[in-house]
Order: structure tokens, then C-alpha cells, then sequence
């Protein structure tokens, strides 16, 4: 009965909380798209000009405001991780990417940057999250996360899964590096791997 009632004076403008009419809340109006993009310009900018922490809470407003547009939050998200790691906080970089994936969770670059972070750490995680990051579109990104994910499953015992993404970063051109480490993945094989990790 007393949320009836609430509902009826709410409906009727009868109802004031701490003096002011409920019909306030009505003339709350969300971050106009022109604002955001304000937003993430200012962000661009502070990048830029070299002034990573005042990126990093533009980026973070933006992620936070569920007025915003999904695409522009999960974006934001990213690049506030991509700043995290760049300066150190591999952790803080992680949670930004699963607040991203949280939004998105098939958002290709997030689970890229995702399975990036995990691998080595937590390779079932990390090839979950490249697995559907080679589903999307991750641009020249594709040749690194077939690299990395082929490291994961040699690192979980998956070599034959582990051969075939190997040989399609190398057909890509994958960095160097990356190819360098899983094949020494492959190389050692997974009881190596576990015995290099105590």
C-alpha cells in the first residue's frame, strides 16, 4: 500500500523530498555526446602533452558515466589500462580491461590487451581471452595474439592448437620477440613451464 501511494503522489507531483519537487529528478539530462567527446579530446590532449595521471581520470570519468555510449566507455576503459601499464600498475591496468570487458565482453581489443596481461600469469584466462580477440577485429594486432596465445596453450599442454597459431603469427609477421617466446614454450612443453613457475 505505501509504495502505491508513493507511486500515486510521484505520478501527481505531490511528492517533495527535502523540500524540492520529485519532478527534479525529470530534469536530469545525461553527458551530451558533444561532452564526451569533449572529454576523450581532452584526454587525447593530456596524453599528448605528456600528463599520463590526467588522462588517465578523463579516461576514467568517461568509463564510469553510463550516460555515455557503451563503445566510448569501453574505449575509455582501454586506454586508462593502456596508461596504467605504461606506468607500472600491471594490476590496477587489469581491472580497467575487465570493468571494459564488463561492459563488452566480446570487445576484441579489450580481451587482446586482456589475454596480453594474463599470459604467463594465467594462461587458461589469457587464452579464453585471445581466442575471442582473433574472433574480432584487432587489426595489426592479430599476429601478437596469435603469438601469445600459441605460448598459453604450450604452456597448458596444447601443442598441436599451439603449432597452428604459431605458424599463422609467423605468417603475419608477428614481432620477433613473440615468436621467440612461444617456441620456447613449445620447446619446453607444459611440465617445464610449471616447474620455471615455483
Amino acid at each position: 500500500m505505501r509504495n502505491a501511494t508513493l507511486a500515486a503522489l510521484m505520478m501527481f507531483g505531490a511528492l517533495t523530498v527535502a523540500g524540492r519537487d520529485v519532478d527534479a529528478c525529470a530534469m536530469y539530462r545525461p553527458p551530451k555526446i558533444a561532452d564526451a567527446q569533449k572529454l576523450v579530446a581532452d584526454a587525447k590532449k593530456a596524453e599528448a602533452d605528456g600528463q599520463p595521471r590526467t588522462a588517465i581520470r578523463l579516461y576514467e570519468r568517461l568509463m564510469h558515466e553510463p550516460k555515455v555510449e557503451k563503445g566510448t566507455r569501453v574505449a575509455a576503459a582501454r586506454d586508462a589500462a593502456r596508461l596504467h601499464e605504461a606506468a607500472g600498475n600491471a594490476d590496477t591496468a587489469r581491472i580497467r580491461l575487465e570493468q571494459a570487458l564488463a561492459i563488452a565482453p566480446n570487445d576484441a581489443q579489450a580481451n587482446f590487451h586482456f589475454g596480453r596481461l594474463l599470459a604467463g600469469k594465467s594462461d587458461e584466462a589469457a587464452a579464453e581471452a585471445l581466442t575471442k580477440a582473433l574472433r574480432g577485429t584487432i587489426g595489426d594486432d592479430k599476429g601478437a595474439a596469435e603469438a601469445i596465445l600459441a605460448g598459453a596453450l604450450a604452456r597448458l599442454g596444447k601443442a598441436d592448437e599451439a603449432e597452428q597459431h604459431l605458424a599463422r603469427a609467423r605468417a603475419l609477421n608477428a614481432d620477433a620477440a613473440l615468436i621467440e617466446a612461444a617456441q620456447a614454450a613449445l620447446d619446453r612443453g607444459p611440465a617445464m613451464a610449471a616447474a620455471a613457475k615455483m
